[in-house]
């Protein structure tokens, strides 16, 4: 894979200075540097309700990395990212060497990452199949991205299934630059974006370029338990494109990340070994005001998943290997219209039609065994939903907000979703909020309709998982301080877990609860100093539903002075049980520190250097498996360095 792949980074070299050669209308990082924390906090928050909001008053359980905070902190992906938020837990996974799961508040049934929505500028980038965006959001790079919204507990009240235990809303913005870096294990990156103003005409591009050789391991075969040694090598690319025009606006992606050796789906099968995830969407965007108070939304897209997936599936004598694509689409219409009253009220009304569908199933069997095996049917589903809000205040200090979806699918029925929230301003400094909200997540199509899979048979009767949440927050925040403490109580319904039978069958199995609390701590000290901290820490939790760390917390030192700043990174995990077929029925992963350390430079006011140490301690640290023939779990990367150049056309 790398030769290619230098041939494309050179590519990519070689084009940036047509692609920067305009200045306009550009952000400027040295303006975002110099914001002070209570800037920070009033940078807008979109993703929650749809409406802008601050920190303070939006009602919800949210973080934000704003452009400037992701620069300093040196995270390049978007895991980097979310391994720094509060109740957020990354780590690595066996469905293959590039692919981290991610868990909101210990709640993670598989590496798919199912119960979490993600979006970028207002586009899902959930698969229907799965469920879920892990094999997206791994390697999905942050150096186009103005802001990141993390937003803890249900959103189904907006956003339908899979909003379930949290949302993590991405939202853009190009400038003109381009990026060129090499590291450890064969890495390199190639990166360019551009931000162009044509008359009345904005366009906008980002290309991103990355690959590695990889590190070498021992893992045990699951199929045979011998000790075999891998190299976990990986490709990553992105492509986004907008233009706008007046009132429209037009976006078109690419992603695709491909890995081969290591893990596939759980199974180690060397140089046989490959999974390939891609997608790419177009969407239509038209914006308009309808009068001083009404503003309609309304959005068409359709986007396309490819995942292709080999490896051996039995041993010798009779090495069977297997080759298998799943190919979906995915085409939908939303609309929204939000009416602002006189005295701070906010309506918003929403629509949503979507037709996902299966395009392409095929697999193929060779060896021993030389079958065709389609993995589901050639066909969709129709879901609709239609949601309403309504926020205002009760007197100056008291804000609330209340709502409710409706959702409908083709396959298995309706469900609605509600929420309320309090927002009490006690002050200038301190906030108090009381929320609460329901979602839901609806059966994937690999659980209601996988065919010939030895390890899994489907269950076309399945009902969704149903979440609630309450979360009581107190926020305080002034020019140095922003402090944000939580108590939280989570509970599950209808919860969909394997069956204890051969193949297995997802069920609707019981409930189940936890509660706990979470901290964020920002603080700006002796001028050039900052300190970053999180925590969360279940106190009551039923293991089968809560199986990530009950602890986890993060800690960030970062210095900035003129034309340079380091930051340190440090990320705790509590030890994890990984169920799997040994005679213990699983494995205890030790707890874990993880240390990073990031710097910047600037030679000019046009050349940035950057240096990223990954596991600056070179510690052994191990990810859950989710094939339960894995024992022992999965092994983290060890250390890692990439040094990059930015070459800047906004000075």
């Amino acid at each position: 894979m790398a030769p290619r792949w230098k041939i494309r980074a050179s590519g990519v070299v070689l084009i940036a200075g047509f692609l920067c050669s305009g200045t306009a209308n550009a952000y400027t990082n040295d303006e975002l540097f110099s914001l002070s924390l209570s800037e920070l906090m009033a940078v807008p928050v979109t993703g929650a309700t749809l409406q802008p909001e601050t920190l303070s008053s939006v009602p919800a359980s949210v973080t934000v990395f704003e452009r400037s905070q992701i620069q300093r902190y040196g995270f390049r992906t978007l895991t980097d990212l979310l391994s720094y938020v509060a109740g957020y837990q990354v780590q690595r996974s066996d469905t293959s060497g590039y692919h981290q799961s991610v868990s909101s508040r210990s709640l993670k049934a598989n590496g798919n990452g199912r119960e979490l929505l993600v979006l970028v500028d207002g586009q899902r980038l959930n698969s229907d199949w799965t469920g879920g965006a892990n094999g997206q959001i791994s390697h999905f790079s942050l150096a186009n991205v103005k802001r990141v919204e993390v937003i803890k507990g249900p959103g189904s009240a907006i956003y339908g299934s899979n909003a379930y235990a949290g949302v993590v809303n991405i939202i853009t913005e190009m400038g003109n630059e381009a990026t060129v870096g090499v590291g450890s294990g064969g890495a390199l990156l190639a990166q360019t974006q551009l931000n162009q103003q044509l008359g009345p005409l904005s366009l906008a591009g980002f290309v991103s370029l990355q690959t590695r050789d990889g590190d070498r391991y021992q893992v045990q075969d699951p199929l045979t338990l011998a000790s075999v040694a891998v190299n976990d090598p990986h490709d990553a690319e992105q492509v986004y494109l907008k233009a706008g025009l007046g009132d429209f606006e037009v976006i078109a992606s690419h992603q695709k990340n491909e890995a081969e050796d290591f893990y596939a789906l759980g199974f180690v099968s060397g140089a046989a070994n490959q999974l390939e995830v891609a997608q790419q969407f177009l969407r239509l965007k038209y914006e308009t005001s309808l009068g001083d108070r009404l503003q309609l939304t309304t959005q068409a897209f359709v986007s396309r998943y490819r995942f292709d997936v080999a490896g051996r599936i039995s041993p010798e004598p009779f090495e069977t290997l297997i080759e298998g694509t799943i190919e979906e689409e995915d085409r939908g219409i939303e609309a929204q219209l939000s009416y602002s009253g006189e005295h701070q009220q906010q309506v918003l009304l929403g629509l949503e039609y979507r037709t996902p569908e299966l395009t392409d199933t095929d697999a193929f069997t060779q060896g021993f065994d030389n079958q065709y095996l389609p993995q589901g049917p050639l066909n969709g589903r129709v879901i609709k939903g239609a949601f309403v809000q309504y926020q205002d205040t009760l007197w100056q200090e008291l804000e609330y907000v209340v709502g409710a979806r409706y959702d409908s699918y083709s396959n298995f029925g309706s469900h609605s979703s509600p929420r309320m929230g309090l927002n009490w301003n006690v002050n200038s400094q301190h906030v108090l909020k009381l929320l609460y909200g329901e979602s839901f997540r609806a059966p994937s199509r690999s659980e209601t309709d996988i065919l010939n899979s030895s390890a899994i048979m489907a269950n076309p009767d399945l009902e969704p998982e149903v979440f609630s949440n309450v979360d009581l927050i107190w926020q305080f925040s002034s020019d140095v301080t922003y402090l944000s403490a939580g108590l939280f109580y989570n509970e599950i319904d209808d919860a969909v877990r394997a069956s204890q039978t051969t193949p297995s069958m997802p069920l609707n199995e019981g409930s189940g609860h936890s509660h706990g609390f979470e901290l964020e701590w920002l603080q700006a000290f002796a001028e050039h100093w900052q300190i970053r901290a999180n925590l969360m820490k279940l106190l009551d939790y039923e293991t089968e539903f809560y199986t990530d760390s009950d602890l986890a917390a993060g800690l960030i030192l970062s210095y900035e002075a003129g034309d340079y700043s380091v930051s340190l990174l440090s990320r705790y995990q509590a030890e994890r049980w990984d169920p799997n077929s040994s005679a213990a029925g699983g494995s205890e992963l030790d707890s874990s520190w993880r240390w990073d350390l990031a710097g910047r430079y600037s030679v000019t006011s046009n050349l940035d250097v950057e240096l990223n140490l990954y596991n600056l301690l070179d510690s052994d640290d191990y990810g859950m498996a989710y094939n339960a023939a894995v024992i022992g779990g999965v092994e983290e990367p060890g250390l890692r360095a990439l040094v990059s150049i930015t070459w800047k056309m906004d000075h």
